[in-house]
């Protein structure tokens, strides 16, 4: 996943599924977004800034793609 740190625009590479489940934690464990997505990049630029884990799942078979931890920072 890339950038990282991020702005808020978040892309990644290698899901070769048309669509992906998105699963966002907060660093303190907490689910902040859960998402099902088509394409390869997704907006976070509304959320605090902080440190996310981040999940991306087929949403076919729910397998697990990647995990990641993300650093968003705005300012």
């Amino acid at each position: 996943m890339y950038p990282n740190p991020t702005t808020g625009l978040l892309t990644w590479r290698g899901a070769s599924t048309q669509f992906v489940l998105l699963r966002l934690y907060s660093h303190t464990g907490e689910l902040q977004m859960k998402q099902m997505l088509t394409g390869s990049a997704v907006q976070i630029g509304h959320l605090p800034d902080g440190l996310y884990q981040v999940q991306l799942f087929d949403a076919q078979s729910k397998s697990l793609l990647t995990t990641q931890k993300v650093l968003l920072i705005k300012h």
